[in-house]
């Protein structure tokens, strides 16, 4: 989420939606989230995160829609297995 001032009101703005059929399980979202946040900023990167192959390739992805400036609705035929 985003949240701009537009007209004198706050609004959020969904950048990434991940769906309802997220292929990732739940209990691997917070290395995800690790990994995602490790992208967006590499400089505060200390250690390297250990993830798997899919978990890389989704932060990978949902990385380069938002450096983009592409907002991301992902659907789950479009996500990488």
């Amino acid at each position: 989420m985003r949240t701009e001032r537009i007209g004198g009101k706050v609004r959020q703005i969904t950048l990434l939606n991940l769906g309802r059929h997220f292929p990732i399980k739940q209990e691997d979202w917070p290395i995800l989230c690790n990994r995602f946040a490790q992208l967006l900023n590499p400089q505060a990167v200390i250690l390297p995160l250990e993830c798997s192959e899919s978990i890389e390739r989704t932060a990978q992805r949902y990385h380069a829609h938002l450096v983009g400036g592409s907002s991301l609705m992902a659907r789950s035929t479009s996500l990488p297995r």
